[in-house]
């Protein structure tokens, strides 16, 4: 019987092998590799008709990005766009809507995360941007269970994969293939943030890292709300030929207004734009031939929220824009609008850059820094021990910090790129009337020439060396101080396999000299970060638990930062739990400070469609600093 049974194991092991082709299977990879080795700039245009059926919805839908435009009155829209793909070796540049039409209010973007999904690629990585792990790529081989079989009506393979466990980064579904692991036509679904999606895509033969055409189908559910939207989608089309295909939307109505109606319809535009502003994200394009364009987050919306158990409650609004000159000039501004709760604080940077060439950048900021210390605070650090300190106690030394640099880098050569400007500083006591009644003056200034080198010698297949140095002089526009300091700074991501990378950052700072009296310490690489984005910010070269007064506190600093990446980890195996974690991330961070030695945090975190979050401990001098929790909103991150 024994015997029998492993024969018959045999037999069905012998089975399930020849079930897979490993041979069609490499040849897959092997295409796909040889693709992806190809570097060329290119341009094509894409155009796409749609449908968006609301089948529920309730007030949620208002708050959703994108969605604002659709979450009252019709429940049926259709439309038609045209988009021009920028691509430059092997990865997508830019998407730029050139031409639109439909029923959709004001001809807005609506289910904004269809932009994605009109971006795959079959052979890479993964197959929309940072999303879902290829099935033909040779390294995602191990997530999946392959089948092959030979069609005889088309001479093609067929070539059916699936997850070997469950997890929203990877896909299910089938491909026809020839014999020289050429894809013609593949099939998948999967799941992005809250929508689910099914697409099919003929590949294109003459370019085929890019598809001929597709077909998409989306249901997304949220809290009541169900949306399904069907699109169509070409690829590589001359614009010219489909100039009858699209038209802008006229808006005229012959049936004449009262003064009555008019008046009604100017007050509910009103609204509609007064909510449009509050809830919905903001942008544009400008100039001719769109030289120019913004993009604001909505200036309220719970997605924006962060929290972690030292910060407290923060909430942030983002504004970006570009005007391009010329090919060669382009102006990039932005702002950054913080506040946190806890700390009662307002934060806000307004940054610009001028990028003229390849070679020269001119960059200038604005903002509020943190709240800083005087160094007086530090005579005080010498004569207690670390636990005595209390910080709470020391609001009078405690200052305001606004800002102004002004740096211009050069690029020497691809390895090399060289910067100076200066920085400029006005701190003012948080309480000036009880700080000028000690004797001392509530404001003070400095102004600061800087020069950093950056120095990439293996290029970006190695780790990126930044000296920094800055020189305080006192006497130049009202500037009371003189100090020097001096930073060095080497990071390094090495990417460990498809979508999985090890982060390595290390620092040191000193400030070698520096004046009696008014006196601040403000490194720029060892910085407290009052306003946390979410998963994707400094969360990898960043202290969580550390006491936020430490970063000012300290006449140098030694520092390393080390964290792994990866889409399939831990938590991410667990059978039902695993299905809902798209990454997750080891953290192990240590201080050195003339008061601290050391200073050892370590955490684990994870993202999923919905938030992203750490879990972290520290220690100090031997002493159990405790544990802390860091959360993000990230739902509709992409939208």
């Amino acid at each position: 019987m024994f015997i029998v049974f492993c024969a018959a194991a045999g037999v069905l092991g012998r089975e399930r092998k020849t079930d897979v082709d490993n041979l069609l299977l490499d040849r897959i990879f092997d295409k796909g590799d040889s693709l992806l080795q190809s570097r060329t700039d290119t341009s094509l245009y894409i155009y796409h008709n749609f449908r968006i059926d609301i089948k529920k919805r309730n007030f949620i839908l208002k708050l959703l990005p994108s969605m604002y435009p659709i979450a009252k009155g019709r429940r049926e829209y259709q439309g038609e766009r045209l988009f021009r793909l920028i691509m430059s070796n092997r990865k997508i540049r830019d998407l730029q809507s050139v031409r639109s039409s439909g029923n959709v209010p004001r001809n807005k973007d609506v289910v904004s995360m269809m932009k994605i999904l009109l971006r795959p690629r079959i052979y890479g990585a993964t197959i929309f941007d940072s999303f879902l792990l290829s099935p033909f790529e040779r390294t995602n081989r191990s997530f999946y269970r392959y089948k092959t079989e030979h069609n005889k009506t088309t001479g093609l393979m067929r070539v059916a994969f699936r997850p070997r466990f469950k997890n929203i980064q990877l896909v299910a579904g089938s491909a026809n293939v020839d014999s020289a692991g050429c894809i013609h036509e593949v099939e998948f679904r999967g799941t992005i943030d809250v929508m689910k999606f099914r697409i099919r895509i003929l590949m294109q033969k003459d370019h085929p890292p890019m598809p001929h055409s597709s077909n998409v189908r989306t249901q997304m559910r949220f809290m009541g709300n169900k949306v399904v939207s069907a699109y169509n989608v070409l690829y590589h089309l001359d614009p010219a030929a489909i100039d009858t295909l699209i038209a802008r939307r006229t808006q005229n109505d012959p049936t004449p207004d009262s003064a009555t109606t008019r008046r009604n319809r100017r007050e509910s535009s009103l609204w509609k734009d007064l909510g449009s502003y509050l809830i919905d994200r903001l942008g544009g394009d400008f100039g001719g031939n769109m030289r120019g364009g913004f993009r604001m987050s909505p200036i309220i919306n719970p997605l924006y929220l962060g929290y972690s158990s030292y910060k407290g409650v923060t909430y942030r609004i983002k504004l970006n824009g570009n005007l391009d000159f010329s090919p060669n000039a382009r102006l990039g501004m932005g702002a950054r609008l913080g506040y946190s709760f806890k700390l009662r604080q307002v934060y806000f940077n307004i940054p610009m850059r001028l990028t003229l060439g390849r070679r020269l950048t001119i960059e200038t900021e604005y903002g509020t820094g943190n709240h800083i210390f005087n160094s007086e605070i530090l005579t005080q650090l010498k004569h207690e021990s670390y636990d005595s300190i209390r910080w709470e106690n020391l609001r009078l030394d405690l200052f305001k910090d606004m800002y102004w640099r002004l740096r211009t880098s050069f690029l020497i050569n691809p390895r090399l790129r060289l910067g100076a400007g200066f920085a400029y500083h006005r701190r003012t006591a948080v309480d000036p009337q009880d700080f000028a009644a000690t004797g001392k003056k509530p404001k003070y200034y400095s102004f600061s020439p800087t020069l950093q080198l950056v120095w990439s010698p293996w290029l970006n297949r190695g780790p990126v060396l930044t000296y920094d140095y800055e020189r305080g002089i006192k006497g130049v526009i009202r500037s009371d101080m003189n100090y020097e300091r001096m930073e060095i700074d080497a990071s390094w991501k090495i990417p460990v396999m498809k979508l999985r990378v090890l982060s390595m950052k290390m620092g040191y700072g000193i400030y070698t000299s520096r004046s009696k009296g008014a006196y601040f310490l403000d490194y720029r690489n060892f910085r407290y970060n009052s306003i946390p984005e979410g998963w994707n910010d400094d969360w990898t070269g960043e202290f969580q638990l550390l006491n936020k007064n430490w970063y000012n506190a300290s006449k140098y600093y030694v520092n390393s930062n080390l964290t792994y990446e990866s889409p399939l980890l831990l938590v991410s195996r667990i059978p039902f739990v695993g299905k809902f974690i798209e990454m997750e991330r080891l953290y192990c961070n240590t201080l050195f400070t003339d008061k601290l030695h050391p200073y050892l945090e370590c955490g684990y975190g994870l993202t999923n469609r919905l938030f992203s979050i750490g879990l972290f401990l520290g220690v100090s001098n031997k002493h159990f600093e405790g544990t802390g929790i860091r959360m993000s909103m990230e739902l509709f991150r992409d939208w």
